[in-house]
C-alpha cells in the first residue's frame, strides 16, 4: 500500500482526477466527482466515470484504511496536453504500467499486471493454447490482450493502433462488433 501511497502523492503535481480500484470496484473523491465538468469531458466518458466509481470523501485516507492490493489507478485530465506530460513522467518508473481506454485517461497497474498476462494464466489453468483464443478490443489497454491471442480482433471503431495489430476488424461496439465476431469466428 506504501507505493501506491508514493504514487498518489506523485501525482499530485499534474492536473487530474484520480481513482483507484479494489476488488473490481472504482473509488473517486467525492469532491473531485462534484467538480466533474471542469475536465471538459465527452459525454460518453463523463457518463462512464459517473455510473463506475463510488464517491469517498477522502481517497488517501481510504487508500490507507484498505488491506486488499490496489489493482489500478485511474487518472482523468482536462487537457491532452497534461495527460502527455503526465504519461512522459510516468514513463520514467520502472515498476508500473500504464494505457489507455478513453479519451483524456491514463490506467495505472503494477508492471505486468495487465489483460494479456490474465488472458496467458487463464489459458495455462485451463489448458488452452493461443492459437485456440480469439480476444476483441478497441482501446490501448487491450494491446497485450490482442497480442496474447491467436486471433486478434478490433472494432471498427477502435483505435487505428489497435486495427494496425489486428487480425480482423469487426464491426463497431455500438453495431454488436463482439457478437459479430463470435458468430463469424466461434459459433460456426
Amino acid at each position: 500500500m506504501d507505493r501506491v501511497l508514493e504514487l498518489m502523492d506523485f501525482l499530485k503535481q499534474f492536473d487530474l482526477m484520480e481513482s483507484i480500484s479494489l476488488n473490481g470496484q472504482s473509488y473517486a473523491n467525492k469532491k473531485e466527482m462534484q467538480n466533474i465538468d471542469y475536465y471538459e469531458l465527452d459525454s460518453n466518458t463523463k457518463a462512464i466515470v459517473q455510473g463506475s466509481r463510488v464517491l469517498v470523501d477522502d481517497l488517501e485516507m481510504f487508500v490507507k484504511e484498505q488491506s486488499t492490493t490496489v489493482e489500478k489507478t485511474t487518472l482523468l485530465f482536462k487537457t491532452m496536453e497534461e495527460r502527455q506530460r503526465a504519461a512522459d513522467a510516468l514513463s520514467k518508473i520502472e515498476d508500473i504500467q500504464f494505457s489507455s481506454s478513453l479519451p483524456k485517461n491514463l490506467e495505472i497497474s503494477k508492471k505486468g499486471c495487465n489483460k494479456g498476462d490474465g488472458l496467458f494464466h487463464l489459458a495455462k489453468i485451463l489448458n488452452i493454447q493461443k492459437e485456440e483464443i480469439m480476444s476483441c478490443g478497441d482501446a490501448d489497454n487491450d494491446r497485450e490482450l490482442l497480442e496474447s491471442a491467436g486471433l486478434a480482433v478490433v472494432m471498427e471503431n477502435g483505435l487505428d493502433s489497435m486495427k494496425a495489430i489486428a487480425d480482423y476488424i469487426t464491426v463497431s461496439n455500438q453495431e454488436n462488433g463482439v457478437a459479430k465476431a463470435m458468430e463469424k469466428f466461434v459459433l460456426r
